[in-house]
């Protein structure tokens, strides 16, 4: 990711890919905003509802679409990411 460049990998525990969070330099800006990151999910109401249980902050709560159903949060940083379900 170039010279004297930061970065660091996450993911869930015996997971086979990781997430790799970075900010190239100038792009700064790009934090606390839509990250266009997806995670999917088999029953988004259920996710939804354990995930705010535990205090995750929901900026779109689930909404129906024509291609199945979306909900989004953001991390402590304003982050945003989706959760989707398809049919």
């Amino acid at each position: 990711m170039g010279p004297n460049a930061r970065w660091i990998e996450v993911a869930p525990k015996g997971a086979q890919t990781t997430f790799a969070l970075y900010t190239p330099p100038g792009m700064e800006s790009r934090i606390g905003g839509f990250t266009g990151i997806c995670l999917n999910s088999n029953d988004l109401s259920k996710t939804y509802n354990d995930l705010s249980a535990k205090g995750v902050k929901f900026t779109k709560t689930p909404q129906k679409e024509s291609w199945g159903a979306q909900a989004q949060f953001s991390d402590p940083d304003g982050n945003e990411f989706l959760i989707v379900q398809t049919p």
